[in-house]
């Protein structure tokens, strides 16, 4: 299942095989980049320069972490707890990382060391990032945009219902696609996408916001919208949950392959 890109590569997992596997963007041949994954507790890949990064979901007895191997191929370090229990949730790399697990939003150095609370999760939702700043929204104050302090640029983050540009931080909340200013936290509905389920992610490329949309276990499709919301267009429909966006194509899994599309 494919889950992250680079200007190169598809990184996906391969759920035959327990790998963590890439292909090129054009198609060819795939290449290991992690071997003896588990995929039954392993989720929410993502990559930069160096690493990809991934989730171990604290099921099974496990510990969540945050995970992370060269991406060229090399030993796997586990950073920290750095997860969300058995639960989706979003993690940031910068320096420190920022997490959620287990009822906070969490900081630990680039190493995995020092990991400390930053703020409850009940007092913030949204943890995401654009090319320079860590951000999040304030629960108790009126859904506010909160920048959290940062060494260094953010060089990925997971995929959810949230993501941000320069101005915006766009988030999916129940069937509608929200953008509140960055500068001063003031909120506009872009549109309704209730179809059947809501949407269950979205992703930011080139001025436009991505949108899978439905139910996972159903039926799911990819709409695009423009980052004010205008030119609103199906890219297609009938897709698994694994998409990624890169170049000038979505990729996206469907029935056991993986397909592009003119994005």
């Amino acid at each position: 299942m494919i889950g992250a890109a680079d200007g190169q590569y598809l990184y996906g997992f391969s759920f035959s095989t327990q790998q963590i596997v890439r292909i090129p963007l054009g198609g060819g041949a795939r290449e290991v980049v992690v071997d003896g994954v588990d995929t039954a507790v392993d989720f929410e890949l993502t990559v930069d320069d160096r690493y990809v990064y991934w989730r171990m979901h604290g099921t099974d007895g496990q510990v969540p972490a945050l995970v992370r191997a060269p991406k060229n191929g090399g030993a796997t370090s586990v950073l920290g707890t750095g997860g969300g229990d058995a639960a989706p949730v979003e993690y940031v790399v910068a320096d420190p990382i920022y997490f959620v697990h287990d009822g906070f939003m969490d900081a630990m150095s680039p190493d995995g060391s020092g990991q400390s609370h930053v703020v409850s999760a009940d007092d913030a939702m949204a943890l995401t990032a654009n090319a320079h700043a860590v951000l999040y929204l304030g629960r108790n104050d009126g859904f506010r945009v909160h920048a959290l302090p940062s060494n260094s640029a953010p060089s990925a983050h997971s995929v959810g219902s949230f993501d941000a540009d320069d101005q915006y931080l766009y988030v999916a909340q129940d069937d509608e696609l929200r953008r509140y200013a960055i500068s001063d936290s003031h909120v506009e509905t872009l549109g309704q996408f209730a179809f059947p389920n809501g949407i269950d992610e979205l992703r930011l490329f080139d001025n436009h916001v991505y949108l899978l949309i439905g139910l996972p276990t159903e039926h799911l499709r990819i709409d695009r919208v423009a980052t004010d919301g205008s030119g609103r267009t199906t890219i297609v429909d009938g897709v698994s949950s694994g998409w990624v966006v890169a170049s000038d194509s979505v990729y996206f899994n469907w029935q056991g392959g993986v397909y592009r599309i003119c994005r």
